[in-house]
C-alpha cells in the first residue's frame, strides 16, 4: 500500500509527528485547531504516502464544516484521492453540496472519495 488515509483522527495540535510516524511513509496531517470540550477535538484527517506526491499536494480545506484533504500523485497527477470527513451534526445536504464545490475545482480529474461520512 502506497497511500494510507485515517479520518477522524483526532490527533492534537499539541502532539508531533513522532508519535505517529510509520517507517518508509511521509506524513501530512490536518488536525482540527479547537474542540468542544476538554478531550480531543473530533475530526482530523492523517495521510500516509510512500510515493512522491503532485506538488501543492497534500490540500487539505474545509469547505461548509466538512474537512477535505486532496491527493494527487507525481505519477498519476490525472487521478485525486479525496479524504472527507462529516461530523454527524452536519446536514447530508451540505455534504453532498460541499463535496460538488470540491469536484468542480478540477473537473478534468478521475476522483477516488473516501472516508467518514457518519451516515449510518
Amino acid at each position: 500500500m502506497d497511500i494510507v488515509i485515517f479520518t477522524e483522527t483526532r490527533f492534537n495540535s499539541s502532539d508531533t509527528d513522532d508519535i505517529y510516524n510509520i517507517d518508509d511513509y511521509r506524513l501530512f496531517r490536518k488536525d482540527v485547531s479547537h474542540g468542544t470540550g476538554p478531550g480531543r477535538p473530533y475530526g482530523g484527517i492523517a495521510v500516509y504516502s510512500r510515493v512522491p506526491l503532485k506538488e501543492g499536494y497534500t490540500y487539505a480545506h474545509n469547505v461548509n464544516g466538512i474537512e477535505f484533504t486532496i491527493i494527487k500523485t507525481e505519477s498519476n497527477p490525472h487521478l485525486s484521492i479525496i479524504g472527507v470527513y462529516r461530523s454527524p451534526n452536519i446536514a447530508i445536504s451540505r455534504l453532498m453540496s460541499s463535496l460538488r464545490s470540491v469536484l468542480d475545482e478540477d473537473s478534468s480529474a478521475q476522483n477516488i472519495i473516501i472516508g467518514d461520512f457518519n451516515v449510518n
